[in-house]
């Protein structure tokens, strides 16, 4: 028996302007990895998990857990069947905004329109930055998602309608994400949704008020769309900026048992309850990508003979 868990996350499958990769490149790395995960690891459901190590029963050597953020509808049409196949258990977080329509995926539809703009430059903050090749426009998305991530939603919003307006791609961005009736869909198949806030805004960059409002409407409305009970929130971005100690408490005061990071390593009985370690997994990146993450339990089960 081990008393420590690992908990991986995805985000896409298939490329996305965010995520780019070549056509069934995700796909197929993914399925790689879950079959490495099937053969070489005990992969258990996130909340079992969680709660067997909070109540200090043991957990089986190797123990992972698999989790999806965002909700991107390919986690439905591409990632869930193989899951199915491989009867590896996961929970999937969702934004409730996100699949109502009532926010766009402002990292999705930056990428899209700095992909199909016809500019050549692009103003931002004071500099120039050139458009003038698929490099330059790669270079220029990662400059301004970096400075992005650092504002509230209001801010962001407007930043974003600014540059869409410099841009002036054509047509509509393409819609990536699932809606409620997907969303039901995973529920009907048997895997947990979890809460990712109502409009996936940086936590820490948001007043109190706004974070409780963000955390206690996601959970209510998930429950009531869905009819699952809800335990679990996934911080978005997830890193150490990203959340505070103000968001830890306003997540225990809206209901949640859980808070899950993007903070790397290893899940035990004495990881704070509400900040939950997670590795990050890209699906382009196939097996080589997911033996790097799981580097953290080879050497940890090395040292006490668990591997």
């Amino acid at each position: 028996m081990s008393a420590r868990l690992l908990v991986l996350g995805w985000h896409n499958i298939a490329g996305t302007y965010c995520f780019p990769s070549a056509t069934g490149v995700g796909e197929r790395g993914f399925r790689q990895q879950m079959r490495a995960l099937a053969h070489g690891a005990n992969v258990l459901a996130l909340e079992d998990a969680l709660t067997r190590l909070a109540g200090g029963e043991g957990l089986p050597a190797r123990a992972v857990a698999v989790t999806f953020d965002d909700g991107y509808r390919d986690n439905l049409t591409l990632a869930a069947p193989i899951l199915e196949q491989l009867e590896i258990p996961a929970t999937f977080f969702l934004v409730p905004r996100l699949l109502s329509g009532e926010i766009d995926p402002w990292w999705e539809t930056l990428g899209w329109a700095l992909e199909s703009s016809s500019r050549t430059s692009l103003r931002w903050e004071d500099v120039s930055l050139t458009l003038d090749g698929a490099r330059s426009r790669r270079s220029a998305y990662s400059q301004i998602v970096r400075s992005l991530k650092l504002r509230s939603c209001s801010e962001r919003d407007a930043a974003v309608r600014g540059l869409l307006d410099q841009l002036e791609p054509p047509g509509t961005a393409p819609d990536l994400f699932m809606d409620w009736d997907d969303a039901g869909e995973l529920v009907r198949r048997g895997f947990s949704v979890q809460s990712h806030t109502a409009s996936h805004p940086v936590l820490s960059r948001e007043t109190c008020e706004r974070q409780h409002s963000e955390l206690t409407r996601a959970r209510r409305e998930l429950e009531e769309g869905l009819g699952i009970a809800v335990s679990t929130i996934a911080y978005p971005h997830g890193g150490l900026r990203d959340y505070s100690a103000e968001t830890v408490t306003i997540a225990a005061q809206a209901g949640y048992r859980w808070g899950v990071t993007a903070r790397e390593g290893f899940t035990t009985s004495t990881t704070a309850p509400l900040e939950i370690r997670r590795c990050l997994v890209y699906p382009e990146r196939g097996v080589v990508d997911l033996l790097a993450q799981l580097r953290y339990m080879f050497q940890a089960s090395r040292r006490e003979d668990r591997w």
